[in-house]
């Protein structure tokens, strides 16, 4: 019986077809898992997509929900069709002329639960999770609605030591379920090669990482990254992506000034801590104007202006602070949406944003997701509140008074954000964080509050009173305009915390513009009566000075108001 066993083995292993190491490789994979045919159909939509790959070549196509099945099913068999067809002419043009031969249309079928869909079925019906499409000899495991990547992007510039954090936004599915796998060139790349593929002669990848976020080395220097990324839902997955950076790793700029820093910001906070920063990271309209080059940056090298720069730095440095509430100024829109929002959002950071009014900067505030949950936002343009609001109408009455200075506040953008959270240790609590950039100009003097200056107006409301004191309007371009507009956003502060959550710390932070004893700094603090802000702490910036004359802010929070009374406590790295 042995014998007769080996002798059939023999024979069965002499009708096998012979394989090569790749056409192997390829049959083992189809055996242990079916291509993917991805549909994309919501209900409400008129028409879905399918997406699969067919003989090397990703085939898209959109089709009507209500079109019967056998429409698309002959579509495909036809696209096939016409390309046999192509290459039988281009056969011919080379020379390779063979006899005509009638070829035999493709079968494709759509089978579920083992049984052919009928092709009077509508596609919305048809196209199942689990049907199985047969094209020819082909099968594909069609996946209805499966997560996929509607973006998927890297960024640009690429430096050894700052984390590289691709822009990604899933559909049906989570960005924290997905896989990721990082990969190094094995060959220096050359300018010379087409940006974002691989050289005709590609020598292979070597696997680097497999985070979310990866942080190029000096061993990466001179080499393309690229990044496999597969799309899930739980244990749901979608078709993998392949991204391969345009340009190579280059060299950082070595250690920086928030390196320090960073030290006694290593860990997030435990609960009830809440680590807050403010920064105003300099919009690149800004950045690249003739005065910020020769007048308030001279001594800033033009490599180190540029956009693609710069945003390195601010995401190394926003990340190293492991902050649990950022309030940014000066927030490019497209920086936000396609470098803060994908950098922040991988170190557990959700963010939202207010754009100034006919501008393309504004403000951004981060919270993170594991300690708070969004409530709602209360933002305003601070002109438009005061010449609008009843509210304001009083301080609108006495700064009219001045039509220079009406006019000035009033054609300024200047905005509130206002963004109520709630503490997820402790559901019900509520934290107010404010976040603003109040006006500047280069030639605009500070303003001050006086000991014994007469009063201009007194700001009241039902749960707080604020002191505006009288400013000689010697030079409006600065102070005063600020001075107004801090009240307009205490006033605004006041009312929303009394109505959406009383007696709600409050977190305001922000560019004021102002050194500490300046007035717009000093009238939080002058708040009086029982209020919400009547135990208020102020952080100074503190300074070192250096032999060259210059110095460097170790503070990172500016100007901090809450109740002594609530969980928040402040944390700064230089005391």
């Amino acid at each position: 019986m042995l014998n007769h066993l080996s002798t059939a083995l023999t024979l069965f292993t002499r009708r096998l077809p012979a394989f090569s190491p790749r056409t192997f490789s390829g049959a083992l994979r189809r055996l242990c898992r079916m291509e993917a045919a991805v549909v994309r159909c919501l209900p409400g939509e008129p028409k879905l997509t399918i997406s699969f790959c067919l003989q090397g070549s990703h085939k898209h196509m959109l089709r009507d929900q209500d079109e019967p099945l056998g429409k698309v099913l002959a579509r495909i068999s036809n696209g096939i069709a016409k390309n046999q067809s192509k290459a039988k002419k281009s056969k011919k043009n080379r020379g390779q002329e063979q006899p005509d031969e009638a070829a035999e249309p493709t079968v494709v079928k759509l089978f579920y639960d083992g049984e052919e869909v009928p092709e009077t079925v509508l596609n919305a019906e048809a196209w199942q999770d689990g049907s199985v499409l047969q094209v020819g000899d082909v099968k594909y495991s069609v996946q209805r609605n499966a997560p996929t990547f509607t973006t998927a992007e890297l960024p640009v510039s690429l430096l050894a030591g700052f984390p590289v954090c691709p822009k990604l936004e899933v559909e049906f599915g989570n960005v924290q379920d997905c896989e990721f796998t990082w990969f190094r060139e094995n060959c220096p790349h050359t300018r010379s090669e087409a940006p974002g593929k691989a050289s005709d002669q590609d020598s292979g990848w070597t696997q680097v990482g497999c985070e979310r976020v990866y942080i190029p080395s000096n061993q990466d220097i001179s080499f393309r990254l690229k990044l496999s990324c597969t799309p899930k839902d739980g244990s749901r997955s979608g078709l993998a992506k392949e991204l391969v950076s345009v340009g190579a790793v280059e060299a950082g700029p070595g250690v920086c000034l928030f390196d320090n820093r960073h030290a006694f910001t290593a860990k997030v906070t435990d609960w009830p801590t809440v680590r807050v920063v403010s920064y105003n990271i300099l919009a690149d309209i800004y950045a690249q104007t003739d005065l910020s080059k020769t007048v308030l940056y001279p001594y800033c090298a033009p490599y180190a202006l540029q956009l693609d720069y710069r945003q390195n730095l601010i995401k190394k440095e926003l990340a190293g602070y492991n902050c649990d509430i950022i309030c940014l100024q000066e927030v490019d829109k497209g920086v936000y949406v396609d470098s803060l929002t994908p950098a922040l959002d991988a170190f557990g950071l959700n963010g939202v944003f207010k754009v100034k009014e006919k501008q393309h900067e504004g403000l951004a505030t981060f919270y993170r997701r594991s300690k708070f949950r969004l409530l709602s936002s209360h933002d305003i343009m601070l002109s438009e509140a005061l010449s609008s609001d009843p509210m304001h109408a009083e301080l609108l009455e006495k700064v009219s008074a001045n039509g220079a200075l009406k006019n000035k506040i009033l054609q300024r953008s200047t905005s509130l954000q206002v963004t109520f959270l709630e503490d997820l240790n402790k559901p019900g609590r509520k934290v107010c964080v404010a976040n603003t950039h109040l006006y500047w100009h280069p030639k605009g003097k500070m303003s001050c509050l006086l000991p014994g200056t007469p009063e201009l107006l007194i700001l009241t409301s039902r749960d707080c009173q604020y002191r505006l004191l009288r400013i000689e309007f010697i030079s409006f371009e600065g102070g005063n305009v600020r001075l107004v507009q801090m009240g307009v956003a205490l006033k605004h502060l006041s009312h929303v915390i009394s109505e959406v959550a009383p007696g709600a710390p409050l977190v305001f932070c922000g560019d004021f513009n102002s050194t500490p004893n300046a007035g717009n700094s000093r009238i939080v603090p002058t708040a009086e009566s029982e209020t919400v802000y009547k135990n208020i702490m102020t952080l100074r910036s503190k300074f070192i000075f250096t032999m060259f004359g210059v110095f460097f802010n170790t503070v990172f929070i500016r100007l901090v108001c809450f109740l002594i009374s609530s969980p928040l406590r402040c944390v700064s790295a230089a005391q």
